[in-house]
């Protein structure tokens, strides 16, 4: 988090970026802090915004308590879905499961049994 005058600002993970899916009068939007404010470019978030339509907004932590779905991306992992937030189950966590999985598929990283 970064701290403004409006509150907490979220930037990113540790060592990730952050996508967040957020609900609106349009529908679920999938969203990430910008740049210019902090957040890393990140290799993994390359590849999400070449695919997905990601929006870059400057996320405060009220955002993470409206999130239906989350996701971690890094080099090391991809796309690690996010099941909860603080102690809130996120609704439609298959859309973070469904991204991970397309990831792995374009990396042809999916064992078959």
């Amino acid at each position: 988090f970064g701290e403004t005058g409006a509150g907490k600002r979220v930037l990113s993970c540790a060592m990730g970026n952050l996508l967040v899916w957020l609900p609106g009068k349009s529908g679920v939007r999938i969203v990430t802090p910008p740049s210019n404010l902090g957040a890393r470019p990140g290799t993994v978030l390359g590849w999400v915004r070449k695919h997905l339509r990601v929006l870059d907004l400057d996320l405060r932590a009220g955002d993470l308590r409206r999130a239906v779905a989350m996701a971690v991306t890094n080099s090391r992992i991809g796309v690690m879905p996010v099941s909860s937030v603080d102690g809130r189950r996120l609704p439609h966590q298959s859309l973070a499961l469904e991204l991970a999985h397309d990831y792995l598929r374009s990396h042809d990283l999916l064992r078959s049994p």
